[in-house]
């Protein structure tokens, strides 16, 4: 990820943490942005309940951003083998892998734990005003407890699913397991002639999970280092266009799946939400490996640092907007106009997840590199 032919994707991560975030703070706020419902619209004219069945869904659509991360994980972490060809870089990955992902685990957790023990969360009363009862009400609500603390962190963070103190690390299971199952697949198949036979057969059993477009990522960059003729023909410019049309349309289908009769996306038929997205998400990202001016746009400064501390950015968004995010609008709400609120509170979040995360990339992210690293190298002592 290093290198300045690669940073493009770096942006592209820092985008997608952008999305969740805005996607949870609109959910905590603005729900009908995903419900389409009326009667939880906040926006003058219910602007909130028709924004979301329009395309410009993609700028928080958190959905479409985690297809975003996975496809991203099963690319990235597949680039130094289909250059080298060495295994022993991926026997090593995957020891590191699993603590340079517990020790910011630990932290967040363990800082969610207090917070929940202080009384910090106000996301139940906040949803009340904001209408968001049917999601933002849901979270924190459990009572502490260090058993249901270790239990999240060692167990239900990698091999379950997490709910307790922090819902945002559903996706680290995905994540970490998907990148083990790539890491296997790599060893073992990756000089196979007909690995691309595994790769169709792996998507397709796969489709209805979330390791789908991790093993499409993985395939991508596979394609992007050979020299098939498929490959060239994918990469003609009439080609790209019509991905890119296509993949936008797919990526952009409203996530709650409701109220499209006067929408193109009804011509979608049933709703696939989580298929449509993983469409979406290979066209598109296919359209990126292959355009210089799409490179060039994530290669802005502003995208490349946000990628630079998108997974700081990931981990505590969540956290301050159902503790400060909350307590903001409580203690405004009645004296100025709620939407007047927001867009205080919006920019007020932001800074302080940005900062957060800052300090959480320079500080904790590294203790997990350093662990993983001498785990690695008392392995090979």
């Amino acid at each position: 990820m290093k290198e300045n032919r690669l940073t493009y994707l770096e942006g592209l991560r820092g985008v997608a943490a952008l999305m969740v975030f805005l996607c949870h703070f609109c959910y905590a706020f603005y729900f009908a942005l995903y419900s389409t419902k009326i009667i939880e619209a906040n926006m003058p004219g219910n602007l909130d309940a028709h924004l979301a069945v329009t395309p410009l869904n993609i700028l928080y659509n958190g959905k479409l951003a985690v297809q975003i991360f996975f496809i991203l994980c099963g690319y990235v972490i597949s680039i130094k083998y289909f250059k080298t060809g060495n295994k022993d870089y991926l026997v090593k990955s995957a020891v590191k892998r699993y603590f340079r992902l517990l020790i910011p685990i630990i932290f967040l957790e363990v800082v969610t734990f207090f917070l929940m023990k202080m009384g910090a969360y106000h996301n139940e009363a906040a949803a009340v005003i904001s209408k968001s009862q049917d999601w933002f009400m849901n979270f924190n609500r459990q009572t502490p407890t260090v058993l249901t603390l270790l239990k999240e962190i060692f167990l239900d963070a990698f091999l379950g699913e997490p709910f307790y103190y922090n819902n945002v690390l559903w996706i680290i299971k995905y994540e970490f397991l998907g990148s083990l199952m790539v890491y296997t697949i790599l060893y073992f198949t990756g000089k196979w002639k007909y690995r691309d036979v595994l790769y169709v057969i792996l998507i397709l059993v796969s489709i209805r999970s979330f390791y789908v477009s991790i093993f499409i990522g993985m395939f991508l960059c596979d394609l992007m280092h050979q020299e098939h003729s498929l490959v060239r023909f994918c990469r003609n410019k009439f080609i790209l266009l019509i991905s890119t049309l296509v993949g936008l349309v797919f990526a952009t289908y409203p996530a709650a799946g409701q109220n499209l009769n006067h929408t193109f996306y009804r011509y979608l038929g049933t709703p696939r939400v989580i298929i449509f997205y993983v469409i979406g998400t290979t066209l598109l990202f296919w359209v990126l490996l292959n355009s210089k001016w799409m490179q060039k746009l994530l290669n802005n400064n502003i995208f490349q640092i946000l990628g630079k501390y998108s997974f700081g950015i990931y981990l505590i968004h969540f956290p301050v907007i159902a503790t400060f995010s909350a307590w903001f609008l409580l203690v405004l709400d009645g004296k100025i106009g709620y939407n007047s609120i927001m867009i205080i509170n919006l920019l007020v979040t932001a800074v302080i997840v940005f900062s957060l995360a800052v300090v959480f990339t320079k500080y904790v992210e590294p203790i997990g590199t350093k662990v993983g690293n001498k785990v690695v190298e008392k392995i090979k002592d």
